[in-house]
């Protein structure tokens, strides 16, 4: 407190009058200080001097109020032992040093706010010169709480000046990050505004995953490039934004304008904005870009159009321009739908018309499907009745999800009736004349053809591609036209139970194509301008729906068909067989071929003695004691049991159908024009009977034992 005398708060209040008085009566006052001031010189001296400590006092309390602001700028906001602990044990060089570290750390108070003993300690332990953050701590007492700006300075420090082995910092793009918890905290040390914080288990930059140990990030910084530790190949702590560029290759550009550019990144649509303009009219380029857009855009390499005609395992042929090695980095990219996306495989490549490479120094980095129409024969299949007994039809019915429409006559005078989606057009054999046929489309392509006069597994089947219906005589017949694989979308997922495995599906699809490769050749159902039938006697059709597996299968094995000597083979096949195989010869009575030889479907190969009728019958009597690949399957072994009678039954129906098959005389016709009858004798042979519209043996795969 300041004690004035008279005199002083004479003075004073000469002052404080003037201040309050208006201009006329402050000269009068003026005048009254000055003479004042004249004769009482030591009196002033005292007085300027209590001002100068007044100023004194006012500006260290300033100054208090100063430090206070600054610290509130700081945050106030402090980090407990818990959330420094981990950071802390990485600077450890050894197990005695992070055991000593962490026995700073008491379990009950791991909640409480670092204080300055605390880095003096941990400074002492891994032996630490303090003078490098003296500076850092300056104000800072041994039991002062640390802010968490000033700790996040001081651990740079350390970790800059004392080159702590298998410490170093990391710029990396987070595309993505893998986190199962986040909380609302200040983002960064002063900035007042909170945000999500994530903390990250692993992060992902389109091309890598790195593993990280609990890292906290904003969650506005998931698609930034940042700044971090690492401590040999783990990431352990986010130190802010990275001033550095980043580049990523062989994504598909999307779209983009003057402000962004749009591209597919696994399978992902990402927008970036542009730091400068840029453009581009190539599919695959590579982008560099960093934390405030994209700064250079360029293909991905050299871009090439063609066929590719083959595909191997580590390479490719495209047309007559060479053979290209695939980069370690290669994607095949599909543009032809509504949505690009990345392709699962390269294999059905051969199968596409218009494609774009991009090349770069003998190596493929990606190719571009523009165009989804593939490069497959048409298949016609013969479609047969509910219980598979025949494909005659006393009458067809149709239907379609999306418009549709049905032609009759030829292609010159056709008539055309338009039909809505959902409406049924249905077909008996006085609709048309005689050998005259119907075809119907769907005006979509991503629409299929139901025939609701028949079932597929208690359900209407569906179909791809387009349909033929045909009279003869008093019945119609079906004939479903697509390429050969959709074809094999619908025999894949119908011959393969689902639980198969993968390779199994794979396996299958190449000897259904080679199959009906095959049955194209061989032309059986020529007579009916089809080339197989929807029958298990065949490949079992659309039994059940095509499925995502079978399409993904049919498609990785494009091409694909089982072959000798360059040839296509007729690929013999069998749902089930009791743990042997047979030769060719063994079953058809033709020459043995060598990829069909006798073997036990044994895993370690045993070989059951079988040259008695003991040793056989106890093969199959105790079949399960070996270990053979089907054992598991509901056929490996069956039985049958027939009575007397129904032998017999049986028996004499054959013979009687190979009675009246034979034949007892030939008549021939003479120079005049006459019948006789032949002169020899000639063997008797089967002969074919008019076909009756059955799925028999005259059109069996060689594989009825499925």
């Amino acid at each position: 407190m300041i004690r004035l005398s008279g005199k002083q708060r004479e003075l004073l209040s000469l002052m404080l009058r003037g201040f309050y008085m208006d201009n006329k009566d402050k000269e009068e006052i003026l005048k009254k200080i000055k003479d004042w001031i004249k004769g009482h010189k030591a009196v002033v001296a005292s007085v300027a001097a209590g001002i100068i400590i007044l100023i004194a006092v006012i500006i260290c309390v300033s100054n208090r109020k100063k430090a206070a602001d600054d610290k509130e700028k700081e945050g106030e906001l402090y980090y407990s032992f818990s959330d420094v602990q981990k950071d802390i044990g990485y600077l450890a060089e050894n197990d005695d040093q992070l055991e000593r570290l962490n026995r700073l750390v008491d379990p009950m108070k791991k909640s409480n706010h670092i204080d300055r003993d605390y880095i003096d300690s941990v400074s002492d332990i891994l032996g630490i010169d303090k003078k490098g953050y003296k500076d850092i701590l300056k104000g800072y007492s041994d039991k002062n709480k640390i802010p968490r700006q000033v700790f996040d300075r001081f651990y740079n420090t350390v970790v800059k000046n004392e080159h702590i082995s298998g410490i170093s910092t990391v710029d990396i793009f987070v595309k993505s990050a893998d986190y199962d918890s986040s909380y609302m905290d200040i983002a960064t040390t002063g900035d007042a505004a909170q945000s999500e914080i994530c903390v990250i288990k692993a992060i992902n930059d389109g091309a890598e995953t790195y593993e990280t140990d609990n890292i906290r990030i904003p969650k506005k910084y998931i698609g930034k490039i940042i700044k971090a530790y690492k401590k040999n190949d783990m990431i352990y702590r986010f130190i802010g934004l990275s001033d550095k560029s980043h580049t990523i290759t062989n994504v598909l550009i999307t779209g983009s304008n003057s402000d962004e550019i749009e591209f597919l990144m696994e399978n992902e649509i990402i927008k970036m904005k542009l730091s400068q303009p840029a453009t581009t009219n190539k599919y695959v380029v590579d982008i560099t870009f960093n934390n405030d857009g994209v700064t250079d855009i360029k293909p991905s390499g050299e871009e090439l159009s063609g066929r590719i005609t083959s595909i191997f395992e580590k390479r490719l042929k495209l047309n007559e321009k060479g053979t290209y090695e695939f980069d370690e980095d290669f994607k095949v990219y599909d543009i032809s739908g509504t949505e690009p996306h990345l392709a699962d495989s390269s294999q059905y490549l051969v199968g596409y018309k218009d494609l774009k490479l991009y090349v770069d120094d003998k190596k493929v980095k990606a190719v571009v499907i523009t165009n989804s129409e593939l490069d497959s024969k048409e298949i016609g299949v013969l479609i047969n009745n509910t219980d598979y007994s025949s494909f005659k039809m006393d009458e067809i019915s149709f239907t379609c999800d999306a418009d549709y429409e049905y032609s009759i006559g030829t292609s010159k005078d056709a008539r055309v009736v338009e039909m809505k989606a959902g409406e049924i057009a249905t077909f008996v054999p006085n609709t048309f004349n005689m050998h005259q046929s119907v075809v119907l489309r769907t005006k979509d392509p991503n629409s299929r053809l139901t025939i609701t006069s028949i079932e597929r597994n208690n359900i209407h089947p569906s179909y791809r591609g387009r349909f033929e219906v045909v009279m003869m005589g008093s019945f119609l017949y079906a004939i479903n036209r697509l390429s050969v694989e959709e074809y094999l979308y619908g025999v894949v997922s119908s011959e393969i139970p689902d639980n198969y495995g993968e390779e199994a599906f794979k396996a299958f699809a190449v000897v259904a194509r080679g199959y009906a490769c095959k049955m194209m050749e061989e032309k059986k159902y020529a007579s009916f301008d089809a080339d197989i039938d929807d029958s298990n006697s065949n490949l079992l059709y659309n039994y059940y729906p095509e499925s995502e597996k079978s399409i993904a299968v049919v498609n990785e094995t494009y091409g694909m068909v089982p072959s000798n000597n360059g040839q296509i083979i007729m690929p013999y096949h069998f749902l089930t067989s009791a743990g042997v195989t047979c030769s060719n010869s063994d079953i058809y009575n033709e020459a043995p071929l060598p990829y069909y030889s006798a073997n036990y479907e044994t895993i370690d190969r045993q070989k059951p003695l079988l040259s008695s009728e003991a040793a056989f019958r106890n093969f199959i009597d105790n079949g399960c004691k070996y270990d053979v690949f089907e054992i598991d399957e509901p056929f490996y072994r069956w039985s049958v049991h027939y009575t007397k009678s129904e032998m017999d039954e049986a028996v004499s129906a054959v013979l009687e159908e190979r009675i009246n098959n034979t034949i007892d005389s030939i008549y021939i016709k003479n120079e005049n024009g006459e019948f006789v009858l032949a002169e020899k004798n000639l063997k008797s042979e089967d002969a074919g009977a008019e076909d009756d519209g059955k799925t028999d043996g005259k059109t069996d795969s060689k594989a009825d034992d499925k």
